[in-house]
């Protein structure tokens, strides 16, 4: 049998409240369907927005990773030069510092510098430490940003004691890196 004619002849033996009753319910489940598809769909929708924003910020954070690693990369390699130079010797940065004209009149007269050589694997460590005396502060930390100015060259450590004619005594061990050669 035809479908059509089945559900023709259910709707001619039907009453015209059951008809609309049985429309309604027919209208409400299509309705019901379409409203559960839709929300289906936005969900979906929104989960995949969610999806791509968390790879682009895994696609930001490998790019910026992978920009790290170049950068440092570079430093090493800017460090590795730098510190297989051979030709820079501590102690003569130390004496165009501290005998310059402006900071040799500190200079302590029983002041000796000291190299000591502390090994650690695949490097030394060179350090000095000179004293000065009967500097103001501004001195002092025009002489330090002087040392600084080498990039070889950090100030491990700084005592300050205070004269009695209100100037400072300063006692500074500045410090290098040398790249040591294994056999």
């Amino acid at each position: 049998m035809d479908p059509i004619k089945n559900i023709v002849d259910l709707l001619n033996q039907l009453e015209l409240s059951e008809i609309k009753k049985y429309s309604l319910i027919y209208l409400f489940s299509v309705l019901l369907v379409l409203g559960g598809l839709e929300f289906y769909f936005i969900l979906k929708q929104k989960n995949i927005k969610e999806m791509t924003e968390k790879l682009i910020e895994k696609r930001k954070l490998i790019v910026k990773n992978i920009q790290n690693k170049v950068n440092a990369e570079a430093i090493k390699k800017r460090i590795d030069s730098i510190l297989n130079d051979d030709s820079f010797r501590l102690k003569d940065y130390l004496y165009l510092v501290i005998k310059n004209d402006k900071y040799s009149k500190y200079v302590s007269s029983d002041n000796e510098l000291i190299n000591e050589q502390l090994n650690k694997p695949g490097y030394m460590e060179v350090f000095m430490t000179f004293e000065m005396k009967g500097m103001s502060t501004k001195e002092i930390f025009e002489m330090l940003s002087l040392i600084e100015q080498e990039e070889r060259v950090y100030v491990k450590e700084i005592a300050l004691k205070r004269n009695e004619n209100k100037t400072i005594s300063i006692s500074v061990t500045i410090a290098t890196i040398k790249i040591v050669q294994t056999s």
